[in-house]
């Protein structure tokens, strides 16, 4: 490393600083001492009036008299030929002038680097890191100046290290572009076929392809993963036994004579000669169709179905859930059980509760041919087309007559390649399930003040919830709080973020309530092994023994408009997706939810907004609120360009006082500003048409 990029890296100029200031005490204090030394000798000889004394003292003192000079002069030698060697001072300027100054400039150039690589990138990650490195320049107004270029530039840094891919809406258009005629199976044998390349499966197969990549005319097509029945299991494979018995055949046929169109998907069927979710052989050949796949005809991957007949309609379920557990994989958008074998009422079922927490917390679709699963959605809280199937040996492209919610729909293809619900906030996912409700009475929201914390009490249209709450001990507070109000059920506990300074206080709400269900933005069992939160600020396993042991349902919110959680609605514009980089990622990860009561509306930020990527998805008509929650304590700058947006009429803010970055975003919007305080509340009341706001300091 030569001195150059020495100088540029501000960690390195910090150690250097300190090893600077060690080497100018060293040669400053060892040489006072040594003096300080000798004169202590001397005196003791001259104080004994002995001559010979006094002379030997003097010459003994000679070598550390010179061992002083020389460690004085040494260090200031070397830095004057140093600086002759280098004439361009590039030297004098990084070494020998080390300041706070000269770490605060290179902390503002690693932030100009890495703002950037982020233009360039389009990965937050990288503009995350920007945020991490301000937070060590010293200079008050240095830090501001980049705190205000970072808050312009927020706009700029939309695209997110997600972990899914982003959804394509209106598939429909696109997959009729596609040459289906030249679509045909293709059968191999244990080991053979492109699939063995990406692993060696003793498992044959059947793919369902056109012979030419051309003839998808540059569409990315679904993929079937197709699991087969008991009865379709063979000992010994050959082409002869496929035609008899090749499920994804006799599909292909049945679907076919509906006289629907073709099914606008890659069809992988494989043929295996047991239960799925009793081989590591079966898991891996799953995952190497994916593979193989995605690589070779661009698949959807917002469009990977599992489905199954008979024991592969079950074993769609637990394959699903073993992958994730075993591989770390959830490649499936929806799952499809054709006259499955088991009665699932009793479910949970094979892993217990495990896999009853896993779909509940999955963002999947799922069909189901007749009742023996519709006891398994129920339990599970998934979402469930429903119909009432002919014989169990059938595997039809049924027409769909209603679902459980009584809504009209066509058959199983339309209903899954039709329309990509992923991109519709009706799907009802992960518990998320649009509505018409007719608001009433009067919404109150108690704005609560735990000090620096965030607990927000919200009750209207018979229901009552409250969101984060704090460490335990505000917790209690908060608890008390709630109490004196009479209030005795909590229907929705609403957890911003995975962070422990809002949800531990959750523990608390648990003990003292009848809590109807739990609200998060991702599993909190979850977070710390996805690094979406990180050990030192995040231990929810105590939180989640509370859930489990209170039999308390879990629903994970998502993206999405008119998402009811009691009787009330909210849009939920954020997070699309998790980052797990940043020093703190799970506050980049907060839900930031808009709470609409007739004309009125709330926005509750978490610790984090944004606002690039919020703003690149979604207009005034959404964002336009009265009451703004401002993020991080009140402590985080949010953009100009994003308050423009949302033009609160007030700004609240979670702490004892109205911190700068708030006060900043007050003055810019002329809103009015409150801060919640340590005792009492703000409260703010809507009947849907009037909103009033009121600080009331004590209980």
């Amino acid at each position: 490393m030569n001195v150059l990029s020495i100088c540029s890296s501000p960690d390195i100029l910090k150690i250097i600083r300190i090893i600077v200031l060690l080497i100018n005490i060293i040669k400053v204090a060892v040489p006072i001492i040594l003096i300080v030394f000798l004169m202590i000798k001397i005196m003791g000889a001259v104080a004994s009036h002995d001559q010979e004394e006094i002379t030997k003292k003097v010459k003994s003192s000679v070598p550390n008299i010179i061992a002083a000079v020389l460690i004085f002069l040494v260090p200031t030698f070397v830095d004057i030929i140093a600086k002759l060697s280098m004439p361009n001072s590039d030297y004098a300027k990084c070494i020998s002038g080390i300041s706070k100054e000269t770490i605060d400039n290179a902390y503002a150039s690693k932030i100009d680097e890495l703002v950037n690589k982020a233009l360039e990138s389009g990965k937050y990650s990288d503009y995350a890191n920007a945020k991490v490195y301000l937070s060590n320049i010293k200079d008050k107004d240095k830090r501001s100046e980049y705190e205000s270029i970072l808050a312009d530039l927020d706009l700029q840094f939309a695209n997110m290290d997600v972990t899914e891919p982003t959804p394509t809406c209106d598939n429909k258009n696109e997959y009729a572009k596609v040459n289906y005629s030249n679509f045909k199976w293709t059968a191999y044998d244990r080991g053979k076929g492109p699939i063995a390349e990406y692993y060696k499966s003793t498992i044959p197969y059947t793919i369902w392809a056109p012979d030419n990549i051309a003839d998808l005319n540059g569409v990315s097509l679904p993929l079937i993963i197709w699991l087969h029945g008991a009865g379709e299991t063979v000992s010994k494979f050959s082409l002869s036994n496929f035609s008899k018995y090749g499920v994804g055949q006799k599909l292909m046929k049945d679907w076919s004579n509906t006289g629907l169109d073709p099914i606008p998907a890659i069809v992988v069927a494989p043929q295996a000669s047991g239960a799925w979710d009793r081989s590591e052989h079966n898991f891996k050949t799953i995952l190497a169709a994916i593979d193989y796949t995605k690589a070779k005809y661009n698949i959807d991957l917002n469009n990977v179905v599992l489905m199954g007949h008979s024991m592969g309609a079950d074993d769609t379920v637990t394959v699903s859930y073993q992958l994730h557990t075993k591989y770390n994989k959830d490649p499936f958008s929806a799952f499809v059980m054709f006259s499955a074998s088991t009665k699932m009422s009793s479910a949970p079922y094979n892993n217990g509760e495990g896999i009853k927490n896993y779909f509940k917390d999955k963002k999947l679709k799922g069909f189901s041919e007749n009742d023996h699963c519709k006891g398994f959605f129920n339990l599970t809280g998934l979402p469930l087309k429903l119909y009432s199937g002919t014989s169990h040996s059938q595997t039809p492209r049924v027409a769909l007559s209603e679902d459980l919610d009584g809504n009209k729909v066509s058959d199983v293809i339309e209903w899954l390649f039709g329309k990509n619900e992923k991109c519709d906030s009706s799907n009802g996912n992960s518990g998320n399930t649009s509505y018409d409700v007719q608001d009433s009475g009067t919404l109150k929201i108690y704005y609560l003040g735990l000090g620096r914390f965030d607990g927000f009490l919200i009750m209207g249209n018979n229901t009552t919830l409250f969101i984060d709450g704090g460490y335990v001990s505000q917790g209690k507070k908060a608890v008390d709080y709630v109490k004196s109000l009479g209030i005795t059920k909590i229907d929705g506990l609403i957890g911003s973020h995975m962070h422990n300074n809002h949800i531990d206080a959750h523990k608390e709400f648990i003990k003292a309530f009848n809590i109807e269900g739990v609200y998060y933005g991702e599993d909190p069992g979850q977070c710390l092994s996805k690094k979406t939160c990180i050990q030192r600020s995040s231990d929810p396993t105590e939180l989640m023994k509370m859930i489990r042991n209170n039999n308390i349902p879990m629903i994970i919110l998502s993206l999405g408009k008119d998402i009811k959680i009691g009787n009330l609605r909210f849009d939920i514009v954020a997070p699309n997706g998790f980052v797990s980089t940043g020093g703190y990622p799970e506050n980049t990860n907060s839900l930031n939810m808009i709470l609409k009561f007739g004309k009125h509306k709330f926005y509750f930020s978490g610790d984090h907004v944004r606002t690039g990527e919020i703003l690149k998805a979604y207009d005034s008509s959404i964002l336009d609120v009265d009451i703004f929650k401002w993020p991080h304590h009140g402590l985080e700058t949010v953009a100009n360009n994003f308050l423009d947006v949302v033009k609160p009429e007030y700004i609240i803010v979670p702490n004892s006082t109205i911190k700068e970055a708030a006060q900043k975003g007050i003055r810019y919007t002329k809103a009015t500003g409150y801060a919640t305080g340590s005792d009492g509340y703000v409260l703010a009341e809507s009947d849907g048409t009037h909103l009033t706001v009121t600080k009331v300091n004590k209980r």
